[in-house]
């Protein structure tokens, strides 16, 4: 079996899916839109469920007493962010050790955790580290960048991987994309005014000589940037409204539509969201990049011998 703990909208499974031809077979999530648009992307069971209440029992009864291959687990990453500003909610923290009671309650070959990599500033990563090594063969962690899995972004993720294989793990670097290569051609603009002296000091402070003459993005967050087109997308967040492209004469500005946020974050063009904008710009930040889940179960070896879907 392959089972997907806080699986989102489903880019983990799409990577999974790419890298073995097999979507999981459960996926489990607590935000109702997620769980749709997952459930409408794959073809595995999708079930909406508090999984922080899912204990022993209710594990025995999803497994049916099979192995687990695979146990992928992305726990929110809010509470570690160094974006995180305010007092951490501790039951929401706690949640990274969800993985934690399906290892002492199943049997299982690998496990990942995904997180944001500043999980490695609190005891919560050392604590998951020391309590898996006591039950897999090996337990490694390593920052991974979606631009070296072929991404075109700027993301960077702390995986911990736990497994009863010997073998060493080899990732695959591959070239990252740019921005350019998925903006469509034909975008609504709007005009840059006055009043809008956020943005209007951040291209001042980034371009002081007024020398930039294409269009770039403007990253309007609590550090505003600016970046080329021709590189790599800043981290795509829950809010990628965020983002802006800025016309090389600097007097309009265009959002990113929902398209090209998906694409830059790794998903194809019929990767199906549902909800409304917001919905989508949430479920899309908060997506494992298809490219890096991809990557990781490539070098876990999950891709040989797994009967393809049809």
């Amino acid at each position: 079996m392959i089972i997907e703990l806080f699986c989102g909208a489903g880019g983990a499974s799409e990577g999974i899916r790419q890298a073995i031809g097999k979507s999981p077979d459960l996926a489990f999530d607590f935000w109702k839109i997620a769980c749709e648009t997952h459930a409408k992307n794959h073809s595995g069971e999708t079930i909406c469920a508090d999984i922080g209440k899912i204990g022993e029992k209710a594990i025995k009864e999803y497994t049916n007493g099979k192995p687990i291959k695979l146990l992928w687990a992305s726990p929110p990453c809010t509470e570690f962010s160094i974006a995180k500003r305010h007092e951490k909610n501790k039951d929401i923290a706690d949640l990274i050790y969800t993985p934690l009671i399906w290892a002492q309650n199943a049997d299982i070959e690998n496990l990942v955790i995904e997180n944001v990599p500043d999980l490695n500033n609190y005891d919560h990563c050392k604590i998951l580290i020391d309590r898996l090594s006591k039950r897999f063969k090996r337990v490694e962690s390593y920052i991974i960048k979606h631009s070296h899995c072929g991404g075109a972004t700027m993301r960077k993720r702390l995986f911990i991987i736990a497994r009863n294989t010997d073998f060493v793990l080899n990732f695959e670097k591959q070239k990252a994309k740019s921005t350019r290569d998925y903006l469509t051609k034909k975008r609504e603009w709007k005009p840059l005014i006055t009043s809008d002296v956020y943005t209007l000091t951040a291209i001042k402070n980034h371009d002081p000589l007024n020398i930039i003459n294409t269009d770039f993005i403007c990253l309007r967050n609590l550090n505003p940037s600016i970046y080329s087109i021709s590189g790599l997308t800043p981290t795509i967040a829950t809010k990628g409204s965020n983002i802006w492209i800025i016309n090389a004469q600097k007097t309009h500005y265009s959002h990113l539509t929902i398209t090209e946020l998906k694409l830059l974050q790794g998903f194809n063009r019929f990767f199906a969201f549902c909800g409304k904008r917001s919905h989508q710009m949430r479920q899309i930040g908060n997506s494992v990049p298809p490219q890096m889940a991809k990557t990781i179960i490539k070098a876990l070896k999950l891709n040989k011998g797994v009967e393809n879907e049809h």
